[in-house]
């Protein structure tokens, strides 16, 4: 249910309405997610989505993030996935939205995932064009600490 927090063992997770063609078309709900430690840090988790909807944006803006994990699909073409999936001018906006409302933890981390492969230039080109707005750029295996 979105909106409805859910305790998962000993995480709380609150399932935010994410911005893909399964939820406007009405197949299916499409999630990101709040997940909350028992320590007290929490993870975005936004895969398969594009602009936040306002209600979730609403909802994103009661949380302090360790960690941001955004959609970054179409790399920085005009691919018809643009829209329900990132591209990286969205996602420059979307960073500095976030910035602009306090929702980073200090030394808190922004990772881009869900990369297209045939939608980006090479992962290391990728990584440095992201790295200029302090956005990691997740790979195959990648594990994070925090």
């Amino acid at each position: 249910t979105p909106f409805k927090s859910e305790r998962l063992g000993k995480y709380e997770i609150i399932p935010l309405m994410a911005n893909h063609r399964t939820v406007i078309e009405g197949d299916s709900c499409a999630f990101h997610y709040v997940i909350k430690a028992p320590d007290g840090k929490k993870l975005f988790y936004g895969l398969d989505g594009a602009w936040f909807l306002t209600s979730s944006w609403r909802e994103m803006k009661n949380h302090k993030f360790d960690v941001m994990i955004f959609d970054c699909t179409v790399g920085d073409s005009n691919d018809w996935r643009l829209f329900e999936h990132n591209t990286i001018p969205m996602l420059r906006m979307m960073i500095e939205g976030v910035k602009m409302a306090n929702m980073l933890a200090d030394g808190g981390i922004l990772v881009a995932s869900h990369l297209a492969r045939t939608l980006h230039v090479s992962h290391e080109e990728t990584a440095k064009i992201l790295e200029e707005i302090d956005v990691i750029t997740a790979f195959d295996g990648m594990k994070l600490e925090f």
